[in-house]
């Protein structure tokens, strides 16, 4: 009886162990704040590059994040993932008209045929 109940006991804890990591709130985990977001790409290695929402907003990615999506720069429209730098961090929606500043997460081509001349 008392190796049957030792069993269950450590079966209950190591299931709780197991719920309780998948519950992680890890830094290192990249969970965009705005998704699915489709863009309008403008912009040359120049002057840089600006992302305009079909609603009005323009984003301004941040170099780092730009240079792991290449192919962004090639093409006219896209879907984009990304979140706000930190001193807009806490805004939940964006503006018509307003320029943020932003941390591309990924992104989705869309008419990849039409490259940028």
């Amino acid at each position: 009886m008392k190796q049957s109940n030792f069993y269950i006991l450590f079966f209950l804890m190591l299931c709780a162990e197991v719920f309780t990591s998948c519950l992680s709130n890890d830094d290192e985990t990249q969970w965009s704040k705005f998704n699915g977001v489709y863009v309008t790409v403008s912009g040359d290695k120049l002057h840089g590059y600006e992302l305009y929402t079909d609603f009005g907003a323009i984003l301004v990615p941040t170099e780092e994040s730009l240079n792991r999506i290449p192919w962004l720069k090639e093409v006219q429209r896209a879907i984009v993932s990304f979140n706000l730098l930190d001193e807009n961090e806490n805004k939940n929606q964006l503006a018509d008209g307003k320029t943020y500043d932003v941390i591309l997460n990924s992104t989705n081509g869309m008419n990849q045929q039409c490259r940028r001349t």
